[in-house]
């Protein structure tokens, strides 16, 4: 019984400390990741559009965001940051 409690007690030991390393860059994000954030480029997009839509092709390029949502933050730029409704249209239903 003695053995079988200790193995147990091991087992859980090593488990817990396996479960408390990890990674100490895991989770964050660095300044370089965050400029291709949704939120950092809708905040660009109504100041700079042009670094808005610069950053949306490398986030495109570099398979950062979902098509879905490269889209979308397209569709926002064109509309509320250059005016162009057309095109905005175009990203919308693509």
């Amino acid at each position: 019984m003695g053995k079988t409690v200790f193995a147990i007690c091991s087992l859980l030991t090593a488990i817990l400390l396996s479960a408390c390393v990890s990674d100490p860059h895991r989770g964050k994000e660095t300044r370089w990741d965050s400029l291709y954030t949704a939120g950092h480029i809708q905040q660009i997009a109504f100041v700079r559009p042009d670094e808005a839509l610069a950053l949306l092709d490398t986030a495109e390029d570099r398979r950062l965001l979902s098509p879905f949502d490269i889209n979308d933050l397209r569709c926002f730029v064109y509309h509320n940051g250059l005016s162009h409704y057309k095109t905005a249209l175009f990203y919308s239903v693509w």
